[in-house]
């Protein structure tokens, strides 16, 4: 009879360990809106599960870079509805891109970091996820719209009814 007793209470401890793990909130893919207009965009930034990431942003009218990175993340707070703490993030720009003088990007060569808050929906899921540059100073948040699914980047040259999002 003890057997089967210390047997239910091994798969009980070992199922609430998973129960117990908090998920990646930031997966997923947000955009960045275009200041002043509601369906283009100035970048999109792709975090996988994996911790890899893919970053794009409109540099020019016509002209888009896209790089891939790293990043590590922290919480701070988590209920499935909200979570924030830090973002680190790392990306190392092409030589093309360094050689061509393109200045100001959201992320810098090397290592970035952020505080960040993200929000979601109990309904529909995702929502936002806001990178913190200057917290007494909203306005100088990047506040991202959620896309999709990782991997999913959207061009910063295409409109809403353009891509039927």
């Amino acid at each position: 009879m003890k057997k089967p007793a210390v047997m239910i209470l091994v798969v009980f401890l070992l199922f609430s360990c998973d129960l117990s793990t908090i998920p990646n909130p930031i997966i997923g893919t947000y955009v960045l809106r275009e200041s002043g207009t509601s369906s283009f965009y100035s970048a999109t930034f792709s975090f996988d599960s994996d911790g890899t990431f893919i970053y794009s942003e409109v540099v020019e009218e016509e002209m888009e870079v896209v790089m891939e990175g790293t990043y590590t993340y922290s919480l701070s707070f988590f209920d499935f509805e909200r979570a924030n703490g830090n973002i680190g993030i790392t990306l190392f720009y092409p030589d093309e891109i360094l050689q061509s003088g393109i200045q100001n990007l959201i992320i810098h060569h090397g290592s970035t970091s952020f505080l960040f808050d993200w929000e979601a929906d109990k309904n529909t899921g995702p929502k936002s996820l806001t990178l913190v540059t200057n917290p007494g100073d909203r306005t100088q948040n990047y506040e991202l719209s959620y896309y999709g699914k990782p991997g999913k980047i959207h061009s910063g040259a295409e409109s809403d009814e353009e891509e039927g999002v």
